[in-house]
Formats: C-alpha cells, structure tokens, sequence
C-alpha cells in the first residue's frame, strides 16, 4: 500500500490550491475518505477558473469504448474512425473541468487511458481541448473501498493531496442559504465534531458530510418525532442516531428565540454547552437586519467562544449584516482579545 505522504488540506483551502496547480498546467489529485464532498469541490473551481461547466466522468462505470469510441470503418477514406461517447468535450473551444473521480477504482485499461488523456492530453485521435482543466479524485486503500492501487507512473503526472474533514469548513458550508442546511443538525456536528465523519466500512450507514446533507433533506418535510430516529438511523447510522435525537430533546428546550428578538434582556442565558451550541446556531437563523441589535445585545451575555459562532454563522448568512454597527463593534471586541492573547 501506497504511504499518504502528501499534504492534508482543509474543504476551505482546496480551491486555493486547486485554482493554482489548474494555472500552472498540472492535474491535481485529491484523496479522501468516501462521501467527503470531492466531487462538491470539484464543482467550485469552475467560476475561479472562469470555465464554463464542469463534466463528471466516473471512470469505475467506463468501458474502454466509452472513452476511445466504437470503430467505424470509413471506406471512401480508407481508414477506420473513432466514434465516441459525448462525455469528454469535442468542441475546440471549450472551456471545461474534466473530473476523473473514482480513478483509481476502474480497471487496468480504463487507467492505462486515463493515464494518457493526464498526460498527453489526448487519446487516440481525439485531443482535450485547450481551454479545458482536467482534476482527479478517488478513495484512499485505507477506507477499503472498491479500488487499486494507481500505477506509479501515473501518481508521478499529478499534484497530489488529502482532504481532511473539518468541522469549521462544514458548518460555513452548511450555514449558506443555497445549502440550507437545517440549525438542528449543524449544532449537533459543533457540539459533537466526531460524528462529522465517522466512516465504518462494514456499516451499512455510517456518517460524512455527504449522509448528513442528505439527512437534512429528509428532516426538512417536518417528520413527526417518533420517525426522526429511524430517519437519522437509516441514513447516517444507529449511533449517530442515538447521539443525535438525545441532542434533539435538549434542543427543543431553548428558550424563545422569538422572545430574544424582541426583548433579549427578559431571557436568561443556558449554562450548558449543548444548549449554548444549539443557540447560537438558531439566532444565527432568525438574525435580519430588523433585529440584528438586539441579537448583538443578547449575544454580549454569551462566552466568547459562542459570540464567536453567532457572528461568524451571521455573516456566512448575510455578508450585509456584518455591516450592522452593533455587529461591528462586538466583532472588533471579539479581535482585540484575540490579538491581546
């Protein structure tokens, strides 16, 4: 087995490193546990690189014929032409991320051509254009999944790296309104990070960031309680399922979300993180800019760690909401301690 002596980058740091290997001409490859969100990623360097789509080409579904094309003999001419499938970009002009995923799960030939199309950038008679980005992406050997070990010559044609899940970069993810991810569960993954990614290959289901979006998708037709178990079970595992409707019942003991928007100082503040974890992440919710004030005034009787959370999962929401004064003021207190030590 192949040693992972390469660097481990954050979601947040990816694209920065992508959108510079992808200028310099290189094929980046990144490893990384099942259902971490590479393909996700992938999607996010065609905007920085000014491309016009992105085709996902999953190479352990590929026949050899699918990337080379079906031999037509062409009569008048002589000769034999290729006749291809219409994954790969034709158009000379186009501007396209190529993502081989799975590339290390296909058989030996499918690499072979991979191999080829990486590095010569052609395969047969059809040539990549040249405004097109190629990237890779497949499962380690260590999560024991489908795949072989990648053929060294074929490792050394790229810029390879890990991706590593972090709590930080889900949560900013999962905050965004196009994600809209659900409060309930980005509290849980902050109050219990281990359950993030908790990747068991002789488990049916088991939890990554992937199985948890999903999961939110489901929680959002309003379940009624005495399914929220074996909905979180049947998607991410009956030990996140434990952990997390037990999370739930604290959850619903908040205080009165709408109570603090209106009269922040009437509300006493939880001591348990928990609930704390919960809080923030429900104001973060409900803040606008008709009652960011009194959000900001009850945040002050928070702990640091939990004003720190409220204002970062505020901005991700609405950037125009950083501009409100009361947010301003408590974010350049926040900054002071922290370069105060």
């Amino acid at each position: 087995m192949t040693e992972m002596n390469i660097p481990k980058i954050t979601p947040a740091k990816w694209v920065d490193y992508a959108e510079m290997v992808a200028r310099s001409g290189l094929t980046l490859m990144t490893w990384g546990p099942s259902g971490a969100g590479k393909s996700d990623l992938a999607a996010q360097l065609v905007p920085r690189l000014k491309l016009d789509s992105m085709t996902d080409i999953r190479l352990a579904i590929k026949d050899p014929s699918d990337l080379k094309g079906v031999p037509v003999p062409d009569l008048q001419a002589g000769y034999v032409r290729w006749l291809r499938d219409q994954g790969l970009p034709t158009d000379p002009n186009a501007k396209v991320l190529i993502n081989f995923d799975e590339i290390n799960q296909p058989s030996p030939i499918i690499q072979a051509m991979a191999y080829q199309l990486i590095l010569d950038r052609k395969l047969g008679d059809y040539e990549i254009p040249k405004g097109c980005v190629i990237v890779a992406a497949g499962n380690r050997v260590s999560d024991r999944g489908v795949v072989s070990q990648m053929p060294a010559p074929l490792r050394s044609r790229m810029w390879h790296c890990e991706l590593k899940v972090d709590v930080d970069d889900f949560c900013a993810w999962a905050v965004k309104p196009e994600n809209d991810i659900i409060p309930e569960l980005i509290s849980f993954v902050r109050w219990k990070p281990d359950q993030l990614h908790d990747f068991e290959p002789d488990m049916t289901a088991y939890p990554t960031p992937r199985t948890i979006a999903m999961l939110s998708k489901l929680l959002k037709r309003g379940a009624p309680a005495d399914m929220e178990f074996a909905l979180a079970e049947g998607m991410c595992g009956r030990g996140f399922a434990i952990e997390y409707t037990g999370f739930l019942k604290v959850y619903r003991t908040l205080p009165n979300i709408k109570k603090i928007l209106t009269d922040p100082d009437s509300v006493d503040v939880p001591t348990d993180p928990c609930t704390l974890y919960a809080l923030a992440s429900a104001l973060a919710r409900q803040a606008d800019a008709g009652n960011m004030d009194n959000v900001i005034k009850f945040a002050k009787r928070l702990g640091r760690e939990f004003q720190l959370l409220l204002l970062t999962d505020i901005s991700v929401r609405d950037k125009k909401l950083g501009q409100n004064k009361s947010f301003i003021a408590l974010n350049c207190e926040l900054q002071t301690i922290a370069s105060n030590g």
